[in-house]
């Protein structure tokens, strides 16, 4: 298991990661992502990064538990949204000056990152229009708090290692192995005293299991980067034609790293690409 304080640090990193697809699938022009930890009180939100913001205002904000509209996200684990801020009477009003102020919001919302029911981090978006944030960009929203939290779920059972690398082991030289159980048979046919005889040979049979190569299990698939990020808008619900336009594509292109995923993960279809994937850990 990694310790707690690196494990903030991969939260952080993943929301900051997932903050461009937030962008892409909610089409708000303002994003943030907060990292929610223990503090006095209850659990604390910080903000770690901006996107779209006029100033830095907001950069390391810190919220206590039902403070403004990320502080209510992270006492309540649940999705909180507000039409009008400076109206609002749901919401407190701390930070006016920045949110009204320097970044002249006009509505927003937030949405919790729960892992094993603990809020781990909250993503913001957030209009200056004069308007609603509507449902869809909502729901496509609340798919990549969904998805980032899949991440940071899979993040508390690894180890210290990166997912994508293997843990090192200690190298094996089995043929040295072999060279030895050889000489030590060699030099048990000359040995006369039975006890001596009878200890090498069990020797010789431990080191003849120890030198038994390992079978290979499957290997694991690999998808390169543009696959990948197919692969998580076709997740997304995302059809060719928005993916190749998120991703500054033809169609063509995207309907080729898409052949190419399925054929990687020997699947049938779109849908059953996206799921393979996922029991691979790529998604």
């Amino acid at each position: 298991m990694i310790n707690a304080e690196s494990l903030d640090l991969r939260v952080e990193r993943h929301l900051k990661g997932r903050l461009e697809q937030l962008r892409r699938a909610s089409g708000l022009p303002v994003l943030l992502a907060g990292t929610a930890t223990p503090g006095v009180g209850g659990r604390r939100l910080r903000i770690t990064t901006l996107s779209g913001t006029f100033g830095r205002g907001l950069l390391g904000l810190e919220l206590a538990a039902g403070q403004g509209v990320g502080g209510i996200v992270v006492s309540r684990a649940t999705p909180c949204r507000v039409d009008n801020y400076a109206t609002d009477r749901s919401i407190t009003h701390e930070f006016d000056h920045i949110i009204l102020g320097e970044e002249r919001i006009h509505s927003m919302f937030a949405l919790p990152v729960v892992v094993d029911g603990t809020v781990r981090g909250v993503f913001y978006g957030a209009t200056r229009e004069r308007r609603q944030i509507g449902d869809v960009a909502l729901c496509a929203a609340g798919r990549v708090a969904a998805l980032t939290a899949k991440d940071l779920e899979r993040l508390q059972t690894t180890d210290e290692h990166p997912a994508d690398e293997a843990p090192r082991r200690p190298i094996v030289n089995f043929a040295r192995i072999d060279r030895a159980v050889n000489e030590l048979r060699s030099l048990t046919d000359t040995v006369s005293d039975s006890v001596v005889r009878g200890r090498l040979t069990q020797i010789i049979d431990d080191l003849g299991v120890a030198s038994r190569r390992p079978t290979r299990g499957p290997e694991r698939v690999t998808v390169t980067r543009r696959e990948l990020e197919t692969l998580r808008l076709v997740e997304l619900g995302a059809s060719n034609l928005v993916i190749a336009e998120q991703l500054g594509l033809s169609i063509q292109t995207v309907k080729a790293y898409m052949s190419s995923a399925m054929r990687k993960l020997d699947a049938q279809n779109r849908t059953s690409a996206v799921h393979k994937a996922r029991a691979e850990g790529l998604l």
